[in-house]
């Protein structure tokens, strides 16, 4: 009998690790609204669909691209140029 109990709280305490993913998932599922295994509803485009800007030239990215990061260092809420 003694060596029952362990393996009784093996199997109890897989049940419940069983039962806390699968309710885990099952609320995943409902706050997305999407089935759990699919894709992001966002779909993947490439840049220079976005914006003709975006396209590559010969060398590379053009000049176009950059982008001017505007902020204070000494202000907590903007970016500063050392962090872009």
């Amino acid at each position: 009998m003694q060596a029952l109990i362990p393996w009784g709280v093996a199997v109890l305490a897989i049940a419940v690790s069983v039962l806390a993913v699968s309710f885990g998932l099952r609320e995943r599922r409902r706050r997305k609204g999407r089935p759990l295994w699919d894709r992001s509803p966002v779909p993947v485009t490439p840049l220079n669909e976005v914006d003709p800007v975006f396209a590559v030239g010969p060398l590379g990215y053009t000049p176009e691209v950059e982008a001017v990061v505007i902020g204070d260092p000494g202000n907590l809420a903007t970016t500063s140029e050392t962090e872009a």
